[in-house]
């Protein structure tokens, strides 16, 4: 308790300023006043994952295999990605599913307030003043890239985690002790697989410059003290295997995985440069959708663009030349250089992106080395060079009223939906005007609050409208989407362990893209919209369904197709339907000009259907989970069981107690060699998930010796 008051009172300046900027940037949501519901995949799939994810743990499964994901899915191979490998996420199983939007909101505060005490401690680590500290905390914890990706909370956990691999490295170069740092990665690793490759080419160079600016460089010991590292860091990735060997059995499936790496590609015309200096200037407070931004891209990857922490940050930049000497200059030169080079290069985006299609997604680097050279300046803000300052003025003001003026000869007019930048960068010229003025006055306490506050409502207002820049999606009612009374209608005519599906028309839904909407509802549906879906469905999207397998938007739309696919009621609003969207599918389909459709009820506005010839499940089941099915087999082709459950190497099957192996038929499905009669056992354990759970005992076990020695 005396530690924790000592940290309070040496922090008050950083606690003081977070707090005001949480309040300012999410007070709507704090007093209820609005809901957390950000915009596109946080609405459409992540929030539908995690009640998955809660009906999964709270059935008292293993959330290893979903049936109610599309036809069937890998949950542990598909969701470490989205959910499982983040370890906020379970703090949303202390609340109840219908709240689970509070949930989410209350983990998303956390990994702030997470991210600036660890962001703080790294600055402690690296000898930075405790009362310029909170500076460069605030600029980290809410700078662009972190409010840019809200609406993803898998990648938000990487802002979150990335200041304890850095302090790790600072342990190792200071104490030489490795602890942390294998900490780090582990944590790095299974929380966001997807960044850990982009991480682990940005220590190869971080950790050089940060061992040369440290330490006395022998090339020799150097080679040596990185060898270690290195062994370090496979203890790490050891740790995570239980979650991350699934998920790459998982992922090598994938056609978009598996196809040709792409090392370059041209960039789009030359206004994606511009992009980039006004997205280090502003916050990325405007959507990213093409045509909603003054110079954006055509490209999605590259629309995602911030390296926003504060027009503070860029006026403080080029005083490196300046203020550091010897080799901290020259080593925050050429991390600056390096960053610069993989930011406007095609080649470095895709080296950041696994040699994949050029991205921005890995900007937080470039940010989070700006800042930690930006506290190095502040920490010795006697020696500013005010020559330097004063052309550093110049030149934001001359981009920013050079980016107006080519805004201006770019469009016919400046729409509504292009003001929020362009008149941001009005705001980021008077943000650096008073900045000047301020570090070039006389220090005094005055002076000092004046720009703590100058600085709060920068940060502040450039959160808020990152947060807010989805208008249209802030008053989504998931919950209302479809009609639970009619789903629990439905429900109500089947058995406990039975197995069918229920078909809802894309348009007789409330939702924009209802493709993930039965997980809230908790039934089998027709489509999906997941990137990790069952990949090994992938010839049967392809042939069956003549949808590209390296697309994740999925939608049955033949009807005799989802009949043999045990699709026994059809939920509609009228018996006519659209067959999917109208602008992507015409057809429609009419269930009484079809006399095998009964009409069984309708409720809450909504027509149950019951196909009454629609395939029934091949077994009579006396217990279905989702990772385990036990039932006597009531249909056989051939001496072959086709079970309409996606095939995944992680099920086994026992016929009349006799282990047998698992087909893979019809293009992804399960099939087993039985006959009618034959009692089936059926259960799943994700393919390395044994393998992996050895290893991150092994891993564990060697950390907690390595952590227990350095204690002591």
């Amino acid at each position: 308790m005396q530690k924790f008051k000592h940290y309070c009172v040496e922090n008050k300046n950083l606690l003081i300023c977070l707090t005001l900027i949480m309040l300012l940037a999410f007070g709507v949501y704090l007093t209820g006043q609005q809901r957390f519901l950000l915009g596109y995949d946080y609405q459409y799939q992540h929030l539908y994952f995690y009640q998955d994810f809660h009906r999964l743990i709270s059935s008292g499964q293993m959330p290893f295999w979903s049936n109610n994901l599309f036809l069937g899915t890998n949950f542990w191979g598909s969701k470490s990605y989205y959910i499982l490998g983040d370890p906020f996420a379970y703090i949303t199983l202390l609340f109840k599913s219908s709240d689970l939007v509070n949930a989410l909101f209350l983990t998303y505060l956390l990994k702030f307030i997470t991210a600036a005490l660890l962001f703080n401690h790294l600055l402690f680590k690296m000898n930075i003043k405790k009362e310029v500290r909170f500076i460069p905390v605030l600029l980290y914890t809410f700078c662009g890239w972190a409010t840019l990706f809200c609406e993803h909370p898998m990648f938000l956990v990487w802002h979150t985690f990335l200041p304890l691999l850095l302090i790790g490295i600072e342990n190792v170069l200071q104490k030489r002790k490795v602890a942390t740092f294998i900490f780090g990665v582990f944590l790095c690793l299974i929380s966001n697989y997807y960044f850990f490759w982009t991480t682990s080419v940005f220590l190869t160079f971080y950790w050089t410059i940060r061992y040369y600016q440290t330490k006395q460089f022998h090339l020799k010991q150097y080679f040596f003290d990185t060898l270690k590292l290195i062994g370090f860091y496979l203890i790490g990735v050891l740790m995570g295997m239980i979650l991350i060997l699934p998920s790459i059995l998982h992922l090598l499936q994938n056609a978009r995985v598996a196809s040709e790496s792409v090392i370059s590609k041209k960039w789009n015309p030359i206004i994606i440069y511009l992009d980039m200096i006004v997205k280090a200037l502003i916050a990325p407070y405007q959507v990213s959708e093409l045509g909603q931004m003054l110079f954006n891209t055509t490209d999605y990857a590259t629309n995602q663009l911030s390296l926003y922490s504060s027009v503070l940050t860029i006026l403080l930049l080029p005083q490196c030349f300046f203020v550091l000497k010897g080799k901290q200059r020259k080593g925050s030169v050429a991390l600056l250089l390096i960053l610069s080079l993989l930011l406007i290069t095609p080649y470095g985006a895709s080296l950041m992106h696994g040699f994949k299609e050029p991205t921005f997604r890995w900007t937080l680097l470039m940010i989070t080395c700006m800042i930690l050279i930006a506290a190095q300046i502040l920490n010795q803000i006697e020696k500013i060079n005010k020559k330097c300052l004063l052309v550093s003025l110049a030149m934001i003001l001359l981009a920013v009223f050079g980016l107006r003026y080519a805004a201006r000869l770019y469009y016919d007019a400046i729409w509504d939906h292009l003001k929020p930048e362009y008149n941001g960068l009005l705001l980021a010229a008077g943000f650096s005007i008073l900045y000047t003025i301020l570090i070039l006055r006389r220090p005094s306490r005055g002076t000092k609050v004046f720009f703590s506050f100058l600085l709060i409502s920068e940060i502040s207002w450039g959160a808020y409208q990152t947060l807010h820049r989805y208008p249209d999606f802030e008053n989504y009612d998931y919950e209302h989407i479809l009609s639970s009374e009619a789903i629990d209608t439905i429900k109500s005519y089947e058995e406990e362990n039975s197995f069918y599906r229920i078909y809802v028309p894309y348009m007789d839904t409330k939702a924009a893209m209802p493709h993930n909407i039965n997980l809230y509802y908790d039934y089998k549906g027709g489509y999906t919209y997941d990137s990790l879906y069952q990949f090994t469905l992938s010839p049967f999207i392809y042939n069956t369904l003549k949808i590209s397998p390296t697309s994740w938007q999925i939608n049955i739309q033949d009807v005799e197709l989802l009949k043999r696919l045990n699709f026994k009621y059809f939920l509609v609003k009228n018996s006519e339907f659209y067959l999917g969207k109208p602008q992507w599918n015409p057809n429609t389909y009419n269930l009484e000009e079809h006399e095998e459709f009964k009409l069984l009820a309708e409720v809450d506005g909504y027509l149950i259907y019951e196909a009454t010839d629609a395939v029934p499940f091949a077994l009579d089941l006396s217990l279905m989970t989702d990772n385990h099915l036990i039932g006597t087999v009531n249909q056989s082709s051939e001496g072959i069981v086709y079970l309409t459950i996606a095939y995944d190497q992680g099920w086994s099957v026992k016929v009349n107690g006799i282990k047998q192996e698992v087909l893979n038929v019809n293009g992804g499905f399960i099939g087993i060699e039985a006959e009618v009669g034959d009692e089936i056992e059926l259960s799943f354990i994700p393919n390395g998930f044994i393998p992996g759970s050895i290893m991150t005992t092994v891993g564990f076990v060697i950390f907690l010796y390595i952590y227990l020695k350095e204690r002591k």
